[in-house]
């Protein structure tokens, strides 16, 4: 049974339509001040340069976001990908105004919905999740969406809106199939709210119908596809790939494929991250919130409980890298109990105060003991919001994007770079979004879930037909198969691939040039650092120059080079073979320099000052250091780290 409300908090909509508007703005201000100022790793990149081009999404294909999200990818500001960005703060702060809604509709007072909404915009997870491309926001918003709707019918009794939610359900599985969860919860708050009765032939066939016109969005799968779309690779071209692209059963195999003992532990680590998300009070309040439920609305404790019980179960027993955003659902529905505790708060602590001020009232009237418990449940978002923020923001995140810009920069022409989908779709963003760099061709073969797709970009025939193959270092699997079956040489984050043998680079030595000489006679020509200066996020070329000294420098030598500042903090470091192995010593001609190129990526977060290029000599079959002039390392040169163009420089403070 649900209680009625205050008179004059229901009859005053405008101040709703104010205090949720605030939400919306606060919030969207929020997310926009932590927001990435361009496209991110994997996903984000992927379903950018997707929606940009009305393509089609890794599985399922997400039609719903690639549509919506084509809209915003033409918004008048920004790049694509800070459009793309702010699409996800758009529907973040969408959903907290929709919750704030739903609290107002389920007759819980305007303080303790604000409280609940605000809390709930300022989790980590929601918050995180507004800062990059990605399907989740807009996932919550058509969740509740739905939920307000189906709260509407049985408020009005009209089955429009029954029928309106049914559609919004089709509509949000085509953006994401966590959206099942969300169908049994609606049947069991029909269900509670009005009996089997309410099944009826004619009603179910009406809400299937909408639920499948809604779900008709995934025709655009197929309607897309001859246009073959970037980034192309999930484009289906028959009813079997179709199929496969809407079933994912690539990721059928990571599904309820845990052991109980480790199910039991993630579901243990989810229940205490509920409490790292909300902070303690909002967790017992919370709790609060479900016992006040089953006294006031079951029907929709029933809803909420299924849809959090059903998430869980699916989220705790698939296993992948980016599962904590599954569990959004969950901490919606915490923050309505939420709501429904600080309520029932409200009250209890209004009542405590005045018993404890007993006969003093005087000073501490009625209304000020209201005002002191709200004060007190206003500073539970105060509290998310000054806990996560360091931790959600992004706004200096630009490390995909650098990396990118890198790749693209050092690869010759009509190179192949072959990777994993981490790493290769943010290079597919500046090709077929930015435009830069065409003649590249990207492979995501290490990405794929057989031996096939390796074996084929591991291949000769595959790798001879490109002037050169690079092989990307950061975050991709079974990378070593190339060093193993080829000569191979680091540049940057990437590894170059030979496919025949290279020459070793060599230029004539004068006689009196030799910057360092190391035992066994190895002596460094001299080290350059392109125009000695670079950038945080930037690429920096050092080359050094080897020459061989004595006919007794014989075996393989391996050299270590860093970059670090003058305090001795290393930002970079590389461990290669001497002159990268291309030839031994003993093959070197006498009079002649042997060059060795390192390509730096510089860290983003890399502090504007002077750093020293050092050096260090490793025989490899003694692991004996050679030592030039007694010292193990030498720094044989210095490079200057300016701040990126049109950016102040930022001091960090060391521990």
């Amino acid at each position: 049974m649900i209680p009625r409300s205050n008179p004059s908090q229901a009859d005053s909509p405008r101040l709703d339509w104010c205090l949720g508007a605030l939400l919306f703005v606060g919030s969207l201000a929020a997310y926009l001040r932590t927001l990435r100022p361009s496209f991110n790793w994997l996903d984000a990149s992927e379903l950018t340069t997707a929606a940009y081009h009305l393509g089609i999404g890794h599985n399922p294909g997400y039609p719903t976001y690639m549509l919506i999200g084509h809209l915003f990818s033409r918004l008048p500001f920004g790049s694509v990908a800070y459009r793309m960005n702010f699409m996800s703060a758009f529907f973040g702060a969408l959903a907290v105004a929709l919750l704030y809604c739903l609290l107002r509709r389920l007759r819980v007072t305007r303080l303790p919905a604000f409280v609940a909404a605000g809390t709930f915009a300022f989790t980590a997870t929601l918050w995180d999740l507004t800062g990059e491309a990605e399907v989740y926001t807009l996932h919550a918003a058509l969740t509740l969406a739905a939920i307000l709707l189906a709260v509407s019918w049985r408020a009005g009794g009209r089955d429009r809106y029954l029928y309106a939610a049914a559609l919004l359900v089709g509509v949000s599985l085509g953006n994401h199939a966590l959206t099942a969860m969300l169908v049994p919860a609606l049947l069991v708050f029909a269900a509670l709210s009005r009996g089997l009765r309410v099944f009826t032939l004619r009603r179910c066939a009406a809400c299937l119908g909408m639920g499948l016109l809604g779900l008709s969005v995934y025709l655009y799968v197929p309607i897309r596809a001859p246009a073959n779309p970037p980034p192309e690779v999930n484009v289906p071209h028959s009813l079997r790939g179709f199929y496969e692209l809407v079933t994912s059963p690539g990721c059928r195999q990571l599904m309820f494929s845990l052991p109980a003992a480790q199910v039991a532990g993630r579901a243990w680590a989810f229940a205490r991250h509920l409490a790292v998300e909300f902070g303690p009070i909002a967790l017992l309040l919370g709790l609060l919130g479900i016992g006040v439920l089953t006294r006031r609305d079951r029907p929709f404790l029933g809803l909420l409980a299924t849809l959090f019980a059903l998430t869980t179960f699916y989220a705790v027993n698939y296993q992948i890298f980016d599962i904590y955003a599954y569990f959004l659902p969950c901490y919606l529905a915490w923050a309505v109990f939420l709501g429904f505790g600080a309520e029932t708060a409200l009250a209890w602590g209004a009542r405590l105060i005045g018993r404890l001020v007993g006969r003093r009232q005087e000073f501490l009237t009625a209304p000020r003991q209201a005002a002191l418990v709200a004060a007190i449940l206003l500073t539970l978002p105060l509290w998310t919001f000054t806990t996560h923020f360091a931790s959600v923001d992004g706004s200096r995140d630009t490390e995909a994007a650098d990396f990118a810009s890198n790749v693209m920069e050092v690869v010759e022409p009509g190179a192949v770079v072959i990777g994993d989908w981490w790493s290769i779709a943010p290079l597919g963003y500046l090709k077929y979004v930015e435009g830069e760099r065409p003649d590249v061709t990207l492979s995501v073969a290490l990405s794929s879930f057989t031996i096939k797709g390796l074996m084929e970009v591991t291949d000769l025939d595959y790798l001879s037909r490109f002037p050169a193959a690079y092989v990307v270092e950061h975050q991709t699997a079974r990378r070593h198969v190339f060093k193993r079956k080829y000569r191979t040489m680091p540049v940057g984050r990437l590894t170059r691939v030979f496919v025949r043998r290279p020459a070793a680079p060599s230029t004539p030595r004068r006689a009196s040039e030799t910057a360092a000489v190391f035992e066994d006679g190895l002596g460094l020509v001299r080290t350059g650092v392109g125009r000695g200066v670079a950038h945080p996020g930037g690429v920096l070329f050092i080359t050094h120059r080897w020459t061989r000294l004595s006919p007794a420098l014989w075996g393989r030598y391996e050299v270590v080079t860093a970059l670090e500042d003058q305090d001795g903090m290393r930002i970079w470091r590389e461990k290669t073979d001497l002159a990268h192995g291309l030839a031994l010593p003993e093959e070197w001609e006498p009079g002649r320099a042997y060059d060795e190129e390192h390509v730096v990526f510089v860290p983003g977060d890399a502090e504007p000052g002077a750093y020293r290029v050092v050096v260090r000599v490793r025989a490899k079959d003694t692991a004996r250091v050679l030592r030039s002039g007694g010292e193990k390392e030498v720094a044989v040169a210095c490079v200057e780290i300016r701040p990126r163009p049109g950016e102040a420089p930022v001091c960090v403070a060391r521990r």
